[in-house]
């Protein structure tokens, strides 16, 4: 079996700011995500869950495979956003088998 190297992105970030991070992957030609509703956790501030409160401070994960060219892109383009809203990035390298769906 033949594999390729890609990287994960696990992107956290305020539901708000979802579309925006959305179209920062579209932008960089990104085909291959999925978006993942947060319940609750803990930062920097403590404790958190959604409470009831639509969208307010729920929190969203999206899950990306990128290829390696794209990486540095997408953490500038992550780094900018996330000057102004509260978000966390995770990368993390995977081996994929279908590279061309990434």
């Amino acid at each position: 079996m033949q594999t390729h190297p890609r990287t994960r992105m696990e992107i956290w970030l305020e539901a708000p700011l979802l579309k925006r991070a959305e179209e920062v992957l579209d932008q960089a030609g990104v085909s291959v995500y999925a978006v993942f509703d947060g319940r609750e956790g803990k930062g920097l501030s403590g404790a958190w869950s959604d409470a009831g409160l639509k969208d307010v401070h729920d929190m969203r994960l999206i899950v990306a495979i990128v290829a390696p060219d794209r990486v540095d892109g997408l953490g500038q383009a992550f780094t900018e956003l996330f000057k102004r809203y509260p978000g966390v990035i995770v990368l993390s390298e995977v081996q994929v088998i279908r590279a061309e769906r990434f």
